[in-house]
């Protein structure tokens, strides 16, 4: 593999920050970027991240809840079936911003966005020096787990039972007994980390069957970028932050 990998979660409009972060990894052409769903919402420019991310090939999004809210939202796809109530709420507060940014393209410029989310996938496989990463927004499901032993990679997008299910599950805590097949580290967004415990503010969690990377840019904490290290016979991690504020890196 050449190049470096580096994954993200929940950068949810934090635009500026983001771009510092690639700026401070010298992120480049050869390298790979996995963003693990919930680009949009909550922050100032959510449609800024998602044109970048378009034009960039080698940065793959998979889709995170508030994606799906907006593809309902727009009428795109409503096969997840998120309630009336959880989407008025969500109109009214985190996707007013996005609603706003989508409702200033033309016709031709939001069909062309909302495609592009249409098509990211619901999760990911990827196998590094032996061992299988799975990457999902919430958190795998018992038919998610079915689909990985059977040998499925991902489901581009195509599945649509309990499809909203893996966008919003949690795992209880970061040393849940529910863990993939022997062999496969689960690799989650969508619950901030503080969640788990104060010393995990502001921080990305890692374990052994478990990397859970949403630092809570969404709730007033940074953004984190985590890249995967290969050797020869085990994979290492190293960490990068910045601040959502000003995108001054930590």
């Amino acid at each position: 593999m050449s190049g470096n990998l580096y994954l993200m979660s929940d950068v949810h409009g934090y635009f500026i920050p983001f771009l510092q972060i690639l700026k401070k990894i010298r992120f480049e052409d050869a390298d790979r970027m996995v963003i693990l769903g919930d680009l949009v919402a909550k922050g100032p420019d959510s449609l800024g991240l998602l044109r970048f991310v378009m034009e960039h090939k080698n940065i793959l999004a998979l889709r995170g809840n508030h994606e799906q809210r907006l593809l309902q939202y727009f009428g795109t796809d409503r096969a997840a079936g998120i309630p009336d109530s959880t989407m008025r709420s969500w109109v009214a507060g985190d996707g007013a911003g996005i609603i706003r940014q989508m409702n200033m393209l033309s016709g031709t410029g939001r069909r062309k966005v909302l495609e592009f989310i249409g098509t990211m996938p619901l999760w990911a496989v990827m196998e590094i020096c032996g061992r299988k990463y799975v990457l999902v927004h919430g958190a795998p499901d018992n038919e998610m787990k079915k689909e990985l032993l059977a040998g499925q990679k991902d489901p581009g997008g195509k599945r649509k039972t309990a499809d909203y299910d893996i966008l919003i599950n949690r795992y209880e805590s970061p040393d849940s007994d529910n863990r993939l097949p022997a062999g496969m580290t689960a690799v989650v967004g969508h619950t901030p980390t503080f969640k788990y415990g104060t010393q995990y503010a502001g921080d990305m969690i890692i374990k052994d069957d478990k990397i859970f990377l949403d630092c809570g840019a969404g709730q007033g904490y940074g953004l984190g970028c985590l890249e995967i290290l290969s050797g020869n016979d085990k994979n290492s991690y190293r960490k990068y932050f910045t601040n959502t504020e000003n995108g001054s890196i930590l």
